[in-house]
């Protein structure tokens, strides 16, 4: 059984591409809307359904990384691979420090540059999240699910990590993903998308620092092919 790691100790690779953002010190707006009625929680595969991936997907974005200190950005790329694995690139202006992660699930198989990653995000949800896509802790349970209109919200727990998922299915839809840990909010990752797997931006949020990451999708290629060694690290 492969190692389970988790993002927030990954310790360095993606810190410049996936780290997080300014003007939050107030802390983003409710996940949940005020007016939610309580639902039974078999509404929530039906919710979810619409961003679970299918196929092979190829999402290319550029990023803009703020904090206090700080103001950097580049370009990125995610290939998703249904059900659950997931391999990103980033680099920073003009191709310096490139670094890049497979991920299975809420389970990191390897971290190019280590060295580099630091804080990508709390949590591997927040990750899937930013590329539209509902990916629950292993293990989780849900606890609440809510309905408001075109809105479907539900929450999981999973030890001391409680995730809250807020599906807008209007047009454009939005998907929202909020990690408590103790009661405290972590960070939250909001994401616009055009169609169901099709990201257009992407906000994640981190208040108590405060950071912010901007993402912004360029392309979501259904019809790209994955080179034969797209799931090994760029280096042995």
């Amino acid at each position: 059984m492969p190692q389970r790691v988790r993002l927030d100790r990954l310790g360095g690779a993606l810190y410049l591409a996936l780290g997080l953002a300014v003007g939050c010190t107030t802390g983003p707006g409710a996940v949940v809307p005020e007016m939610v009625e309580a639902v039974a929680l078999d509404s929530v595969p039906v919710w979810t359904g619409v961003a679970t991936p299918t196929g092979r997907v190829t999402h290319r974005f550029k990023w803009l990384y703020r904090d206090d200190r700080s103001s950097v950005g580049g370009r990125g790329s995610a290939r998703i691979a249904a059900p659950d694995s997931l391999r990103f690139d980033v680099a920073g202006p003009l191709g310096a420090s490139p670094a890049a992660a497979m991920v299975v699930g809420d389970s990191a198989r390897w971290v190019d540059a280590p060295d580099a990653i630091r804080e990508i995000v709390p949590s591997y949800p927040l990750l899937w999240a930013g590329f539209g896509v509902v990916r629950p802790p292993v293990g989780a349970t849900a606890v609440w699910a809510g309905q408001a209109g075109t809105i479907g919200a539900w929450k999981v727990v999973a030890g001391a990590d409680t995730v809250t998922f807020a599906l807008d299915r209007a047009t454009p839809m939005r998907l929202t993903a909020e990690l408590r840990r103790g009661g405290v909010v972590v960070a939250r990752m909001d994401t616009e998308l055009t169609a169901p797997g099709r990201p257009a931006k992407a906000t994640l949020l981190v208040p108590d620092r405060p950071a912010r990451l901007d993402l912004t999708f360029t392309l979501s290629d259904t019809a790209a092919r994955f080179p034969t060694d797209v799931w090994r690290p760029r280096r042995p």
